[in-house]
């Protein structure tokens, strides 16, 4: 955050993201480790990220896939958290998705395909349907689109000549028409909060701790770790020893003289 901020400012941001993010219930509970301390739930922990990045509200959110590791459910949440922050509190976020749900495709605006390092689509969700069915590609009924768009754009191996002549025609399509163009210039009028331009030194200097608050901060940080797991303190401290005594005894009765050394 910014290093202008006072401390009560700071504590309630954290408190308004954790709201915004629906983390009370967990506010309190540790993140968990792979030593074995149980912890938050694999959504929970997803939204935790998101958290820490917003912290700083950014106009611009960049998501790489949310709902890789997760069930349907615990997917829908998290991606259901990433738009409320869209709606809510006027941000853009790009993400990229990993096969989708249907309830899940369903919340995005906007979508875009691509294959083979080219556009095939770059529009609203809903106009998706209708430029895949100009091009003799109708979704069947009851099928989730999001599958769909995926299988029809796909270089199947056994079958790669006319996968590429099929995606040839979806962007060979979306070049002629000029959708890109256009889409471009929607997605311009469509914005809420324009990119201004910033100056990087002045950003760093405004977000960045000095030397000493960050050598403060590792080590409360360190050592609310090492009291969080005692149990891998005490492994820790057995293997230090375990050493210790190991090489102790490759150089027992070894005396300090050259003769005997030799």
């Amino acid at each position: 955050m910014d290093n202008r901020l006072l401390t009560e400012d700071r504590l309630a941001r954290v408190d308004e993201v954790i709201n915004e993010l629906g983390l009370m219930k967990c506010q309190h509970t540790l993140i968990g480790s792979p030593t074995g301390v149980r912890g938050i739930s694999g959504g929970e922990m997803k939204r935790l990220a998101f958290a820490s990045e917003i912290l700083m509200d950014p106009p611009l959110l960049f998501v790489d896939e949310p709902s890789s590791g997760l069930d349907s459910f615990m997917a829908q949440s998290v991606v259901k958290s990433l738009e409320d922050m869209a709606v809510k509190a006027g941000r853009t976020i790009l993400c990229t998705i990993h096969q989708p749900p249907s309830e899940v495709f369903t919340m995005f605006n906007r979508l875009l395909l691509f294959s083979e390092g080219k556009t095939a689509f770059l529009g609203d969700c809903d106009a998706a349907l209708e430029y895949f069915s100009e091009l003799n590609h109708p979704c069947p009924p009851n099928y989730n689109p999001a599958d769909f768009y995926i299988y029809t754009l796909a270089i199947i191996p056994s079958k790669e000549q006319e996968s590429l002549e099929r995606v040839k025609v979806f962007t060979d399509k979306f070049e002629k028409t000029q959708q890109e163009q256009l889409a471009i210039e929607e997605a311009e009028n469509k914005t809420e909060r324009p990119m201004q331009k910033i100056d990087i030194k002045s950003a760093v200097d405004q977000h960045g701790e000095t030397r000493v608050n960050q050598f403060k901060l590792v080590m409360w940080r360190t050592w609310l770790t090492t009291k969080r797991e005692p149990q891998l303190t005490k492994v820790r401290l057995m293997q230090t020893l375990i050493i210790g005594l190991f090489i102790g005894l490759l150089f027992l009765q070894v005396g300090g003289d050259k003769q005997s050394s030799v």
